[in-house]
């Protein structure tokens, strides 16, 4: 018997919708931005990505009641992920698209503290330099890489996790 058992919490990932929806509000997406693009040097490092990969770049909007809820920044690499070049992400969020679309072996997920620069401040309807909780969310299939998203939340958004 351990002196001192392990704890460990469930950290359940869900989607922005299933979240708004729990909230009993109206959920509804507006694609922000998509571009194809060379992957950015942080994002090859981060990700262990070959140098000038293709990436697809998308900005997000989530929104709970028609109030902002969550802004999306994600970016896929297409080598794993080809047919996310053809799909169309206006009404789909890339997120519960590539729930279905490809498995992931592999996840790191990092939670941080932000202050809402000049563009999140706009999005997510509060001052610049505002408090707001972030997610950043890796994963990958088997050795490959799959997606990087950074998920920001509106002002006094909370996460909570049982054990």
């Amino acid at each position: 018997v351990a002196l001192q058992p392990v704890k460990q919490a469930k950290l359940e990932i869900a989607t922005a919708r299933r979240l708004v929806e729990e909230r009993n509000a109206i959920y509804r997406y507006a694609m922000v931005s998509r571009k194809l693009q060379a992957a950015p040097g942080w994002l090859v490092s981060q990700m262990g990505l070959p140098a000038g990969c293709e990436i697809l770049h998308i900005e997000g909007m989530h929104y709970a009641d028609g109030q902002p809820f969550q802004f999306e920044d994600r970016w896929i690499n297409i080598a794993a992920v080809p047919d996310c070049e053809t799909t169309d992400f206006e009404t789909t969020p890339p997120s519960e698209w590539l729930l279905s679309a490809v498995p992931f072996s592999n996840a790191e997920v990092g939670f941080l503290a932000t202050a809402a620069d000049a563009m999140l401040a706009e999005y997510l309807n509060c001052a610049p330099g505002a408090p707001l909780f972030q997610m950043e969310r890796s994963t990958w299939f088997q050795d490959q890489p799959v997606t990087f998203a950074r998920m920001t939340y509106h002002p006094g958004y909370r996460m909570r996790s049982t054990y």
